[in-house]
């Protein structure tokens, strides 16, 4: 009897956001927490990262700083400069966390909230970018 040989596939980065990576991450980073992160905001982010950006450890290792250093105050700079973006923008980085976030496992039972993060965040409709969250 011939055995059937089952490979995982490593899911593909995305696409759409590989020009958008910086904004995005920043983006995941502020959703997940506004004061200073912990260790597990930042195993999620780099997990996002290699998963949705095929970023390689170098890069991780070069964005995570910056990211991590983030506090109340610098989040409501990013906010005000993401803010500053045309709404079709704001929407369309709202679309990417939420499929980056639909890779990580730990972060799909928080979908919802994330969803109502982002869209306070980017002063936006939920309606603009969400579509099923599942």
């Amino acid at each position: 009897m011939p055995v059937e040989t089952v490979v995982e596939e490593k899911p593909q980065p995305i696409p759409a956001a590989a020009d958008h990576a910086s904004d995005v991450m920043l983006l995941l980073r502020l959703v997940l927490s506004e004061g200073p992160a912990d260790g597990r905001t930042r195993q999620m982010l780099e997990n996002v990262a290699r998963a949705s950006f095929e970023m390689d450890e170098t890069m991780i290792s070069s964005l995570m700083p910056k990211l991590m250093s983030f506090g109340s105050s610098g989040s409501s700079r990013a906010s005000a400069a993401l803010q500053a973006q045309p709404p079709e923008h704001r929407a369309g980085l709202a679309g990417v966390v939420l499929a980056a976030a639909k890779r990580e496992p730990g972060l799909r039972p928080h979908l919802p909230r994330m969803a109502s993060r982002l869209a306070v965040l980017l002063d936006i409709s939920e309606s603009d970018f969400a579509g099923p969250r599942a």
